[in-house]
């Protein structure tokens, strides 16, 4: 914060002197800066990666396979975008069925016929999930 607000003095920016709408602006832009600089340092989990499988396509069933081939596509966009991966044992395969596990003992996803789907009550809580990670996502 201090760093940023030396960068608007030596912009003359002070925020006791803006008009309502500069001020609103400005503040704006320092909570989108923010939210930017501690999203980044929060690391990606793949619970996080999961729910953004099911959240993508909540009708959908998936197979093991599915779910691990969209979970590294979403690892390569992140890892283009730098994000800190939280990769439990650094296996990737471990990680995503521990993750289903937690996923289906909540009650949030279900298997059958080795199909996962969604409890549709449930998609709140993995669109939370998801939304922890979408911002990175997106640049």
């Amino acid at each position: 914060m201090d760093a940023y607000l030396a960068a608007q003095t030596a912009h003359q920016i002070n925020f006791k002197y803006l008009d309502r709408d500069k001020r609103i602006k400005t503040v704006k832009n320092l909570a989108h800066d923010l939210m930017t600089s501690v999203g980044r340092v929060i690391p990606v989990t793949p619970a996080s990666l999961i729910s953004t499988v099911f959240v993508e396509n909540p009708e959908k069933q998936f197979s093991d396979f599915e779910i691990a081939a969209r979970v590294q596509e979403l690892l390569l966009n992140l890892e283009k975008n730098k994000a800190q991966i939280y990769i439990p044992r650094k296996d990737w395969s471990y990680a995503i069925q521990v993750s289903l596990r937690m996923l289906i003992l909540r009650h949030i996803i279900t298997i059958e016929d080795n199909l996962y789907r969604v409890i549709p009550e449930e998609t709140k809580i993995l669109q939370f999930y998801a939304n922890s990670i979408h911002h990175l996502l997106c640049n």
